[in-house]
């Protein structure tokens, strides 16, 4: 629907959130008419917004089956929420929509007319189930023969700022379908949000030569290292606490969230190399684990450890599953003693990569890999079975 490059075309930069209205400036002098999130009715809904003073800063939502209701948060943030009761097609495919007009002329006669076209709207927060969402309606009411003319006059044009989902709700599932928190495609520029320490920016990057052209409109500079690594980190945490969701253990398939993260954060050399980001990324992964598990042993006072299951790892152990604390514990000590196994055994374990993909990543023959893996693995067993 409209001419897009790929997100990893260009870098990302860091927009503080005072710069949101500039943002609506740079978007209604385009004749944008600007859509998104805002509080009504007690419910986070999807409206015409004539600034950025109408977003829902400073709430959040509790959902559960049956139960949504607003609740306050203890930050600015705003798009600390998940997606509301409303989907985006209200906006694209009206349930109600004036195809004609006519009108009697003195002389009796009847003239009509078609209602004029009604585009350039700008989605401002869709999610990336909003954006999955919006390629299916795109395929059914756009493609083919038959397009519907509602839809592709509304959809036509439409500029569409993605916001990362950092903060899913109890009812969310995109992970288990195949999909993910972290905006990848269909969109012209993506934010991930980013509250911290009485700060409050936005890491920030294009999909498309119209992302590109807005963005230079903005006061922005260049993300370093940390800032993507923390923007990375609430990515794969809000995946992580679906994953937990939906399942008694940790059952995890990272290797395709990782790599996900890769493509969409690699762009501009934050990363000095595939090395440097795997490692990072097999560090966020453990550090998601490590808290939650400490969380849930805290919770019981000591009376039962987290555990995780890892599919497609070849991890031979009595049980099916780990505990979490044990592995961490041991690769400290590992850390200690022999890095380049406590790297791989990160990738392996935490990253979910396969002999093949850590051998890509370490820069060395899977040969290599297969024969550090028999040792670390032994080791690892070991260690978590003698822990106490």
């Amino acid at each position: 629907m409209r001419s897009e490059e790929s997100a990893n075309n260009a870098t990302s930069v860091i927009v503080e959130a005072s710069a949101l209205d500039l943002l609506f400036d740079a978007l209604h002098e385009r004749g944008y008419t600007v859509v998104g999130p805002t509080v009504r009715d007690g419910a986070i809904m999807i409206e015409e917004l004539a600034s950025a003073a109408a977003l829902p800063y400073g709430w959040g939502v509790d959902t559960e089956a049956g139960h949504y209701r607003l609740r306050r948060r203890e930050d600015t943030a705003a798009f600390g929420h998940s997606a509301g009761p409303q989907s985006w097609k209200d906006v694209l495919h009206p349930a109600r929509a004036r195809l004609w007009s006519a009108d009697r002329t003195p002389d009796g006669g009847v003239t009509t007319a078609a209602e004029p076209h009604r585009g350039g709207f700008a989605l401002f927060g869709a999610r990336p189930c909003d954006l999955a969402a919006i390629g299916v309606l795109d395929r059914v009411l756009s493609g083919g023969t038959y397009a519907d003319p509602v839809y592709t006059s509304r959809r036509d044009g439409t500029f569409v700022i993605a916001v990362d989902c950092t903060e899913p709700s109890a009812t969310c599932f995109c992970v288990s379908m195949g999909g993910g928190p972290g905006a990848t495609t269909g969109f012209d520029l993506a934010m991930t949000e980013l509250v911290d320490a009485g700060q409050h920016t936005f890491l920030v990057r294009c999909g498309s030569l119209a992302g590109a052209e807005i963005l230079a409109a903005l006061p922005s500079r260049p993300a370093g290292t940390e800032i993507s690594e923390r923007a990375a980190d609430a990515v794969l945490r809000a995946a992580a606490g679906m994953r937990r969701e939906h399942s008694g253990a940790h059952t995890l398939q990272p290797t395709a969230l990782v790599n996900e993260a890769y493509m969409r954060l690699t762009p501009g050399g934050r990363f000095e190399n595939r090395r440097h980001f795997f490692g990072a990324a097999a560090q966020a992964m453990r550090r998601i684990l490590v808290d939650h598990a400490r969380a849930k042993s805290a919770e019981k006072r000591g009376g039962g450890q987290e555990r995780v299951t890892l599919s497609e790892l070849d991890v031979a152990v009595p049980e099916d599953d780990l505990d979490v604390l044990a592995v961490n514990d041991a690769l400290e000590r590992l850390s200690q003693e022999d890095p380049r196994l406590a790297e791989l055994v990160n990738l392996r374990f935490f990253a979910g990569m396969s002999i093949e993909d850590a051998a890509r990543a370490l820069d060395v023959s899977p040969a290599t890999v297969k024969r550090d893996w028999v040792f670390a693995r032994a080791w690892l067993v070991e260690q978590v079975q003698n822990y106490k």
